[in-house]
């Protein structure tokens, strides 16, 4: 089937010349799309990335860091929480938050929306189930809480010993102060304050949908308006993206296929018309790709604070790095496939050359 070099036509190798470099424009993205599928849209990378920062056991320590920073908008100037040190709300929080809760919710978010952006449900399903969270705040774990909170307040003065006095008597305990009471009333401080959190567990829905507000059917309260303008119209756009992208590898094997057919009868120009774009293509994405690596970690960073405002700044951090390990993970994984193509390419190019010189020994 194969022979030396045979002379192509002005058309064939314009055509060839064409082709050749279609290719290039082709596999250059295409490198890029296998590792995008198989780690960017894959929640199995976001898993991994998250028992990397280990964010199940770290949850209850930053929850406790955005509570006392003010960062959580149904406790900002709750004087009640404001005596807790980190470590000590923390502890506490773990019993109501334990790692196997944060786990599966963080699982359930993130299958949800990988079904969502792979297209395998039409809805944004983010939703986070707090029936045992809201079980543990009126159970022993609340009335834990709520004990060790009313050790932390500072010892009464005499005026508050008096107040209290008074509210006890009257059997109100809405607008005590916030302090240490004597030892006969501390029951009905931390029966109080477990109220407290009991009102609060009440207040809680079941299941919390953190994807309505991203699809803009509700407007997250401090915000003015939408998260993501027009978001369904963004989302079709996205869908035409991808499907663009996941067919660019077919394309470009079509084209080589063309350049196989284009060139069969001549052995060296097959190598080298294959070979050259190959090798070409292999190490423009090989280069791209590292670049990428170099420059993600801060352009994701900023990105992050942008795409989520109202996140508190200890998930924020969290979040980035997430982030920052999966596309770091697709970065080297497109490097190897640029170097794997250029390789292939190398080898094909070297094939031709070989072949030019037993054409020239036998001539």
């Amino acid at each position: 089937m194969f022979s030396q070099r045979v002379q192509l036509t002005g058309v064939s190798r314009a055509i060839l010349s064409f082709l050749t470099t279609l290719l290039v424009i082709l596999t250059v993205p295409s490198v890029f799309v296998i590792p995008a599928e198989a780690v960017l849209f894959r929640p199995y990378s976001y898993q991994r990335a998250l028992a990397n920062q280990q964010f199940a056991q770290r949850f209850p320590d930053l929850l406790a860091s955005a509570i006392l920073g003010g960062d959580v908008p149904a406790l900002q100037g709750n004087q009640q929480v404001a005596y807790f040190d980190r470590a000590q709300l923390a502890a506490l929080l773990a019993g109501v938050f334990p790692d196997g809760w944060v786990d599966t919710q963080t699982s359930n978010i993130l299958n949800g929306a990988g079904d969502y952006v792979n297209f395998q449900r039409s809805d944004l399903m983010l939703q986070v189930d707090m029936r045992e969270v809201k079980a543990r705040l009126n159970g022993p774990e609340g009335e834990q809480l709520a004990s060790r909170m009313v050790d932390t307040w500072p010892d009464c003065s005499m005026e508050d010993a008096a107040r209290i006095m008074q509210l006890a008597l009257s059997g109100q305990l809405a607008g005590m102060p916030v302090c240490r009471p004597p030892d006969t009333l501390r029951p009905a401080f931390a029966q109080f304050v477990q109220l407290s959190l009991q009102g609060m567990a009440a207040m809680l829905p079941d299941l919390v949908d953190l994807g309505s507000p991203l699809t803009n059917e509700t407007v997250l309260p401090g915000v003015s308006g939408p998260l993501v303008p027009n978001w369904y119209g963004v989302f079709r756009a996205y869908a035409v993206l991808r499907w663009v992208f996941r067919l660019l590898p077919v394309v470009a094997l079509a084209v080589l296929l063309w350049i196989v057919l284009l060139t069969i009868r001549s052995l060296p120009d097959l190598l080298h018309s294959a070979g050259g774009p190959l090798l070409t293509a292999g190490l423009i994405a090989a280069v791209i790709a590292a670049i990428f690596a170099v420059v993600v970690n801060p352009l994701v960073a900023r990105l992050i604070g942008s795409a989520f405002p109202l996140l508190p700044d200890a998930f924020t951090g969290v979040l980035t790095g997430v982030f920052q390990e999966v596309f770091n993970r697709a970065s080297l994984w497109s490097a190897y496939t640029g170097m794997a193509v250029a390789g292939v390419g190398l080898a094909l190019v070297i094939g031709a050359r070989v072949f030019d010189r037993d054409d020239e020994v036998d001539v």
